[in-house]
């Protein structure tokens, strides 16, 4: 029993020792208070807090946060909307008759050759563009968004035609 009230005297003792070089507080701060395992530490002081890594903080320089451009994945990051357009030559004619985009998106106008021969198809909208398919292959034109209306499509010379419709319900 003694030298348990011995060494309690011990620890009691050899923890009041020691002077403040080291564990010395800020006037007007509380010191550090100990926290049970598993328990939340209290919240930093709103005042001396220093701002975590991520979006909304202040970048490095002092700045203002970054914006909805400068952060991975934010705005200006998208691919542009394209809108499939997509013909085929058979037996030397195209089909569908016509395809109908939305006006104003980019249309990418892509035609296939399955009959196995190679085509030439113009294609009239704002500007000349002429499409050359290969036997059993494809080649396409992207445009820009059109304005309404309806575009020619021209095989081979004027052998068959069909339609680009920009102005309405998206399909064949």
């Amino acid at each position: 029993m003694r030298r348990v009230a011995l060494v309690a005297g011990l620890v009691l003792g050899l923890a009041g020792c020691g002077g403040d070089e080291d564990g010395s507080t800020t006037p007007g701060k509380a010191p550090p208070q100990a926290t049970a395992p598993g328990a939340k530490p209290p919240p930093p002081d709103a005042a001396t807090a220093e701002p975590e890594d991520g979006p909304g903080t202040s970048k490095p320089d002092g700045g203002p946060p970054p914006g909805p451009e400068e952060q991975p994945g934010g705005a200006g990051d998208e691919e542009p909307i394209r809108v499939p357009a997509t013909y085929r030559v058979r037996a030397g004619r195209l089909s569908p008759p016509s395809i109908t985009v939305p006006a104003f998106l980019a249309v990418r106008v892509e035609v296939a050759s399955t009959d196995g021969r190679r085509h030439t198809v113009v294609l009239e909208a704002g500007e000349r563009r002429v499409l050359r398919v290969p036997a059993g292959g494809r080649d396409s034109v992207l445009l820009d968004g059109l304005k309404p209306g309806r575009y020619r499509l021209e095989l081979d010379g004027g052998r068959d035609s069909a339609a680009l419709v920009a102005g309405g319900e998206p399909g064949p």
